[in-house]
């Protein structure tokens, strides 16, 4: 590669399991058909617009216009459309911390967290948290003036929300579309590469174009600590116009990414400590992006020249991620140069958001696990066939099961984690200690 394209009775989260489709888990998943059974609804707070659509022409019945318009991902068999009532599910996240919800005929409680993690005030915020009692849950919310992104898991399943008309149908005067859907609705039959590893760099004329002044930033206004503490890395998160025009909110969608990436199932983890720090939702550039000939050809290149050195040390970003619009050639969901190319190149990822082919369709899911696993590259994970000890791990729990730098993709397979000794992994497959070892670097990109 060249230089040049080198989510007041109850929660929302009470919304969501019994508005959208909550069920009583099924033993396997393979019983898909156990899920789209039993619909509950909050009253006041969600509409349901379609149960158990798994078709074009189930909308149609029910009066949805234009649903070829929608950006339902294909792989998703079966879903419930729903709308939700925004301003007041906003006012109860913003006054109540203890929540309910119900799946099925089963009541749970929940306490919900408030994320901090941008310093950009868009009208969004996240939450995270899990179900009391219930060990094997996790709940990640974003919500906007006009959308929630988000999901809840309990156990073996998770049920997810997602906004699905495109930006030109969203409008003040009427509530944006959301389908829910389950894990287990989920039908990808076989993996799809994510990448082929990290990239290796462009050559280029004159290293010294690179080097950028620090804008004024010192050293003590920053956050860089040690591997045994908390590393703050600032994170520049842009897309090209064509994601812009396709979601419904793009920088929910970006922020529901980063609220995922920042929990305990990944950056957050006590064994990791890393806090990504929004500093921007830059759709500045966007028409640039999208202009540009060799934006299928080469995304990560073409991020690169429009969001150079100079250009992030402006913003104060140490890294950027560039949530990409368009199908790219090459088969790959994702690009990063990598740790080993950093300041001058491993500052960068590239991250498809949308359909490539029917194995990977843009899920929620997908999105976060494809964008997780490109900022693992950023800080030195690498993949399972790496010659290294920064490798992914596989195990069973009962299906296989691959952490996030696993180098293919499968929905039912990912999860958000990186390899680690102390979790699932081992000595030669230690993600963790990578990142460990590289978050203080990587915390001052923008000063070098």
């Amino acid at each position: 590669m060249n230089a040049k394209k080198g989510v007041r009775a109850l929660s929302l989260l009470l919304v969501i399991a019994l508005a959208g489709a909550m069920f009583v888990p099924a033993v396997s998943a393979e019983n898909n058909e156990s899920k789209m059974e039993q619909h509950l609804l909050i009253d006041g707070m969600t509409n349901i617009n379609v149960l158990n659509a798994q078709k074009t022409e189930d909308l149609i019945a029910s009066g949805i216009q234009s649903p070829e318009e929608l950006t339902i991902p294909q792989i998703i068999t079966k879903y419930d459309m729903i709308t939700f009532d925004i301003p007041d599910i906003k006012n109860e996240l913003e006054n109540f911390e203890s929540l309910y919800i119900t799946i099925g005929n089963q009541k749970y409680s929940m306490k919900l967290t408030k994320a901090d993690f941008s310093k950009v005030k868009d009208n969004i915020e996240s939450y995270y948290g899990t179900l009391n009692g219930i060990e094997n849950s996790e709940i990640f919310l974003t919500i906007s003036d006009t959308v929630i992104v988000g999901s809840i898991s309990i156990d073996s399943e998770t049920f997810y929300v997602k906004p699905v008309e495109p930006r030109k149908r969203v409008s003040s005067e009427k509530p944006v579309l959301h389908i829910i859907y389950s894990s287990n609705s989920v039908n990808q039959e076989k993996p799809i590469k994510i990448d082929d590893g990290t990239l290796e760099t462009p050559i280029i004329k004159d290293t010294k174009e690179l080097i950028s002044s620090n804008d004024g930033l010192s050293q003590e206004s920053r956050s860089v600590d040690s591997t045994k503490q908390w590393t703050t890395v600032n994170i520049l998160i842009t897309t090209d116009n064509q994601f812009y025009l396709d979601e419904s909110d793009w920088k929910a969608t970006a922020e529901d990414i980063i609220n995922t990436a920042n929990s305990q199932s990944s950056f957050g983890r006590d064994d990791v400590q890393v806090s990504l720090c929004v500093v921007a939702y830059d759709d500045s550039k966007r028409m640039d992006l999208s202009n540009d000939p060799d934006i299928t050809s080469e995304p990560l290149g073409t991020f690169y020249e429009h969001f150079d050195n100079n250009y992030l040390n402006a913003r104060y970003a140490d890294i950027a991620l560039y949530l990409g619009g368009y199908n790219a050639d090459g088969g790959s969901q994702g690009l990063a140069w990598g740790f080993g190319n950093g300041p001058y190149w491993g500052q960068w990822a590239w991250s498809q958001m949308v359909y490539d082919d029917p194995l990977y369709t843009g899920t929620v899911h997908g999105r976060r696990c494809i964008s997780i696993h490109e900022l693992g590259h950023i800080f030195n994970a690498d993949h399972e066939n790496s010659a290294g000890t920064n490798r992914a791990y596989g195990w069973w729990d009962p299906l296989p099961k691959h952490t996030v730098m696993w180098s293919d993709f499968i929905e039912a397979y990912n999860v958000y984690e990186y390899s680690s000794i102390d979790y699932h992994g081992e000595a030669t497959r230690n993600n963790a200690l990578a990142i460990r070892n590289a978050k203080s670097t990587v915390a001052t990109y923008r000063n070098s």
